[in-house]
């Protein structure tokens, strides 16, 4: 999306409303914000996970429901810009996991039809 995924998780939010992402719902209790919007030209819903007090961003999770991309042509991509990925089977998923410079990238699987794409910081 071309957005850092660092600071305020409202500055965050406020961008990727600019960017089209309708706001759904925050959930205090667990510290979320849901927004829904297409991405990968896909109906996605993006979850943003943030700290209680600083409300500093901890991880975005972009979740694909019914007409998902192509998970292998998604790995291969990761896989050709940021290297070899460790594969996980994990709850009935399969995670792929990218290390990145400041955190990592996730890839989430399954049988049903879900992909969850994940960045999570360090």
């Amino acid at each position: 999306m071309e957005i850092p995924i660092k600071g305020d998780v409202y500055s965050f939010g406020s961008k990727l409303e600019k960017k089209g992402y309708q706001f759904y719902d925050e959930d205090k209790i667990y510290c979320q914000l849901i927004y829904y919007g297409n991405y990968l030209n896909k109906k996605a819903t993006i979850r943003l996970d943030y700290e209680e007090e600083s409300k500093e961003i901890k991880s975005a999770r972009v979740i694909f429901h019914k007409d998902i991309p192509s998970a292998s042509a998604l790995i291969n991509e990761y896989t050709e810009k940021y290297g070899e990925c460790k594969m996980e089977p994990k709850y009935g998923f399969v995670y792929y996991t990218w290390v990145l410079d400041g955190g990592k990238l996730v890839i989430g699987t399954c049988d049903s039809p879900i992909l969850s794409i994940e960045y999570h910081r360090e």
